[in-house]
């Protein structure tokens, strides 16, 4: 989120005051939210609208939106309200949240949509779909985002037993863990892992590259997890966070 922000500000500088929003353009933007679910109303994943506006709802029909804030919401009619207020939290607000967010499921729409899957956090076609959003895949390399606590590791082909060796590139750090069969999770300790760190996974023939990022413990709402996983390149993830919402 920080690295949004400081985008935001050196436009601003760039340009000059003739960028500056107006009052109006303002409230827009503070009321703006996106839609992570949508059924029986003609709105579409990914698209972000203003919440201040009246948003009606037929019986049967629901909508799930994000805000600035990063917290979520599920309407479900007959409703017919202005819905900004509906996700305002003691979060502080940030515009780049929605706009983050809208974003990274719009490039999903268009991945599925032309190539007929969906990309992972590495940024390769073909990764699977996490079950979990917290799960780290060992099928490829790439960014993964954990919280602190327990790590899982995640393998998509548990038939046999396996050893998984981990090492630090920075450090001559090696740890060995083994994984059975038939468990295609695989809990580990996190202090084996830092923020930031790069490391490489050995397991069977495959050899894969790793970095880590821990969640700031000050992102606490879906949104901003999401919003910072997707930052940090954690693609897969953050659009399997979104996926369990509502």
């Amino acid at each position: 989120m920080r690295h949004f922000i400081y985008l935001a500000l050196s436009a601003i500088l760039v340009l000059g005051t003739a960028a500056l929003p107006s009052k109006a353009d303002q409230t827009l933007t503070a009321n703006q939210l996106v839609v992570i679910k949508a059924t029986g109303v003609a709105l579409e994943k990914g698209q972000i609208i203003d919440g201040s506006k009246i948003l009606k709802l037929g019986k049967g029909a629901s909508v799930t939106l994000i805000g600035n804030s990063g917290s979520t919401v599920t309407l479900t009619g007959p409703y017919e309200q202005a819905p900004a207020d509906k996700t305002s939290s003691g979060n502080a607000q940030n515009p780049n949240i929605v706009k983050a967010l809208g974003a990274l499921i719009s490039a999903r729409k268009f991945s599925t949509a032309s190539l007929g899957v969906v990309r992972s956090g590495s940024g390769k076609i073909g990764d699977h779909r996490l079950s979990d959003p917290w799960l780290v895949s060992v099928e490829s390399s790439g960014a993964r985002c954990i919280r602190p606590g327990i790590v899982v590791l995640w393998r998509n082909d548990a038939s046999k037993q396996s050893t998984v060796t981990i090492s630090r590139s920075s450090a001559s750090l090696t740890a060995q863990a083994d994984w059975a069969a038939g468990d295609n999770v695989l809990p580990l300790a996190s202090n084996r892992f830092r923020d930031g760190g790069d490391y490489t996974l050995e397991l069977e023939k495959k050899r894969i590259a790793l970095t880590v990022h821990v969640l700031p413990g000050e992102y606490t709402e879906v949104g901003q997890q999401a919003a910072w996983m997707a930052e940090t390149g954690c693609t897969n993830q953050a659009l399997a966070l979104l996926d369990a919402v509502g």
